[in-house]
């Protein structure tokens, strides 16, 4: 996501997928600008806060080296794998997709 600096809290969706944007837009997450999509985040009330732009922005700097290193496939492999693969198998073989279903536990509190 680019900083649109003209109007505060909307970014510019920047996607690879052009199938995540078609599905954002037509759940009308999506405004479009020629053919540029941008999003603004809003809040009802005033105990929500919004999205700090600092950390979007870092996201979507990690999202494009992931994208050009390759390891964007990867990671989308392991998110396939997991909605696939019920059964790890005896070998070990998929020490590597286990790793990935549990790496963002390691994150919660209280969790080992």
């Amino acid at each position: 996501m680019n900083l649109t600096r003209a109007q505060p809290n909307r970014y510019n969706v920047c996607s690879w997928s052009e199938g995540a944007k078609r599905d954002l837009d037509r759940a009308g997450y999506l405004r479009r600008d020629g053919n540029r999509f941008t999003v603004t985040f809003s809040s009802h009330t005033t105990d929500t806060r919004l999205p700090d732009r600092r950390l979007l922005t870092l996201h979507a700097v990690c999202a494009r080296v992931a994208h050009m290193s390759g390891a964007a496939e990867v990671i989308d492999e392991l998110d396939r794998d997991v909605e696939e693969i019920r059964v790890l198998a005896f070998d070990g073989s998929s020490a590597r997709l286990l790793d990935h279903i549990m790496t963002p536990l390691a994150t919660v509190p209280g969790v080992v």
